[in-house]
C-alpha cells in the first residue's frame, strides 16, 4: 500500500470514512471548487472544535503525507483549530491552527505545545494546497508546503504521550469575528511510505471525477426501471433510489465506459473506481468485484463484502493491470466492470 486515500467529493455524497459529529456540520458545496464542481465545507459556532468531521485512516500510521486544498472567504478572528491528528482512542497527538494574520501555527499534544508558524500568509478567497508530512516520534518531524513549494521543517517531539500511531484526521471550523465562517477542502489525498509510487509528497495533485458514459458489451444484471441504459441507472449524481441496477445470483457482469481526463490532466498517480452498493439480504450474492480493463483484459479487486446499508466502495490502481504507470490514453480507454459475488 502506498495511496491510502484519496476524496473529490465531485460524487455528491459524504465518503463513508468521514464520521459527522452530532451537529453535522459537513456538506457538499456546488458553488466553491479547486478541481470538478465540488469540495466539502465545515460549518459550525463560534468554538471551532465543537463542530467537525473525522476522517477514519483506512489503516494506523505513524509517518504520513497529507494533502488538501483549503479555502477560506474570511479571516478568522483568532485562532482557529482547522486540522488535528488522533490516535484511535481519540487522543489530539497535534494540530494546526489558522490565525488572524492568517497564517497556521504548528502544535503538539492537544494544541498544547506550538512549535512553529507557517511563512505562507493565507489569503481570503483562494485556493491553497497544504501538505504535510508528519512523522510520530519522540525525536519526530512536522514538514509543511504550501502550494508544492517548501514552507517549514519543525523538528520536533510529536509523540506526547504513549500513543505511536495516527488513526484519523478531525476537520474543523474557522471562527469569523465571534461566528461561524465555511473553511471548503478539496484533493484530499493522503499517501503512506510504503509502495514503488505515491510514497512521498502528493506534489498539489487533483483528484479527478469521471462519470460514466455508456454501457459496454457485456449487459447481464437488471436494470430498474426496466428500459433505461444501464449506465443511466447508476449515474446519479448524488446516487438516487429510483433507479439502480441489481443482480440476484453471482458472476454478473455490467460493464461500463467512462468520461475522458480533461486535457489539463498531467501524470496518472492512481486510477480508483467507486461504486455505490449495499445487499438486500443475507443471501448471495453478497459480494461485489470491481475490474478495469484498459485494454489488455480485465483485472478485478478481491472480493468487497457488502452491508445492508448504502456505501461507497472503491479499489485503488496505482499502476494499470500487468504492471507500469498509467497514461492519459489508459485511463481514456478504461472501461469500467462490475461482478456480483458470493
Amino acid at each position: 500500500m502506498s495511496l491510502l486515500a484519496s476524496y473529490h467529493f465531485d460524487a455528491g455524497i459524504i465518503p463513508a470514512s468521514f464520521i459527522l459529529n452530532t451537529l453535522s456540520p459537513f456538506a457538499i458545496s456546488t458553488t466553491v471548487s479547486r478541481t470538478g464542481s465540488r469540495s466539502f465545507r465545515i460549518t459550525g459556532n463560534a468554538i471551532d472544535i465543537s463542530w467537525f468531521a473525522l476522517l477514519l485512516l483506512p489503516v494506523a500510521q505513524s509517518e504520513f503525507y497529507f494533502q488538501g486544498a483549503f479555502y477560506i472567504p474570511y479571516v478568522p478572528s483568532s485562532g482557529s483549530k482547522i486540522l488535528s491528528w488522533l490516535a484511535s482512542d481519540g487522543t489530539v497527538l497535534g494540530g494546526i491552527s489558522l490565525n488572524a494574520s492568517p497564517k497556521i501555527d504548528f502544535y503538539t499534544g492537544d494544541f498544547a505545545v506550538k512549535v512553529g508558524t507557517s511563512n505562507t500568509t493565507f489569503a481570503t478567497s483562494t485556493w491553497f494546497v497544504l501538505e504535510l508530512h508528519i512523522n510520530i516520534s519522540d525525536s519526530g518531524t512536522i514538514d509543511c508546503c504550501v502550494n508544492a513549494l517548501p514552507d517549514i521543517t519543525i523538528p520536533c517531539d510529536t509523540k506526547p504521550g504513549t500513543q505511536t500511531t495516527i488513526s484519523q484526521l478531525r476537520f474543523a471550523n474557522i471562527c469569523y469575528s465571534s461566528a461561524a465562517a465555511y473553511i471548503y477542502w478539496d484533493d484530499i489525498v493522503i499517501n503512506d511510505t510504503t509502495g514503488i509510487i505515491n510514497n512521498s509528497w502528493p506534489n498539489c495533485a487533483r483528484v479527478y471525477y469521471l462519470p460514466l458514459t455508456g454501457d459496454g458489451a457485456t449487459k447481464q444484471w437488471d436494470v430498474y426501471p426496466a428500459g433505461l441504459t444501464h449506465y443511466t441507472a447508476i449515474d446519479d449524481i448524488p446516487p438516487s433510489p429510483t433507479d439502480y441496477l441489481r443482480a440476484t445470483t453471482t458472476d454478473l457482469v455490467d460493464v461500463f465506459s467512462c468520461t475522458d481526463l480533461p486535457a489539463t490532466a498531467g501524470s496518472i498517480k492512481a486510477v480508483i473506481p467507486e461504486v455505490y452498493a449495499f445487499k438486500a439480504s443475507v443471501e448471495t450474492p453478497s459480494s461485489l468485484g470491481i475490474g478495469i480493463d484498459i485494454g489488455e483484459g480485465v483485472e478485478f479487486s478481491d472480493d468487497i463484502l457488502l452491508s445492508v446499508i448504502q456505501d461507497n466502495h472503491s479499489k485503488i490502481w496505482e499502476q494499470k493491470p500487468g504492471g507500469g504507470n498509467f497514461s492519459t490514453v489508459d485511463v481514456n480507454a478504461l472501461q469500467l466492470y462490475l461482478k456480483s459475488r458470493p
